[in-house]
């Protein structure tokens, strides 16, 4: 729902998924097949990492193994179909302009203090977004 919610307000932003420090072995790729594939097959992310226990470039060959499963499972109407973005182009990145507000304190450890009224945050854009965390 919060990949559709990023969709529909045209928020483009590509989608990371990965099992971090799943294990190693067979252990570590079936955690990662179950936790990164069920979420390829209901047609999300954008990139994926397996991260196991052990050589990081024994880390590749199972998210190759797990691409063509969801693509091969895409082409059987078993998974979800996608929509592309044509708006994004991983080969060519550009800066976003953003503003930034004016004064933020900060506290001793870097983090932002910021206060909102809980009649302001219920009835934010965001509201509807935080109800499903």
């Amino acid at each position: 729902q919060l990949a559709r919610e990023m969709y529909e307000r045209g928020w483009d932003y590509p989608l990371h998924l990965g099992v971090t420090e799943a294990g190693g072995g067979a252990d570590g790729r079936i955690k990662s097949a179950v936790g990164i594939g069920a979420l390829l097959l209901d047609g999300l992310g954008d990139t994926i990492r397996v991260s196991l226990t052990g050589d990081p470039e024994l880390e590749a060959g199972p998210c190759v193994a797990l691409r063509q499963a969801a693509e091969a499972a895409r082409g059987r109407g078993v998974a979800e179909s996608f929509e592309e973005v044509p708006s994004r182009h991983e080969g060519r990145f550009a800066r976003r302009r953003c503003e930034y507000p004016l004064d933020v304190p900060l506290n001793a450890d870097g983090s932002v203090l910021a206060t909102i009224k809980a009649e302001a945050l219920a009835h934010s854009r965001e509201a509807s977004l935080l109800a499903h965390l």
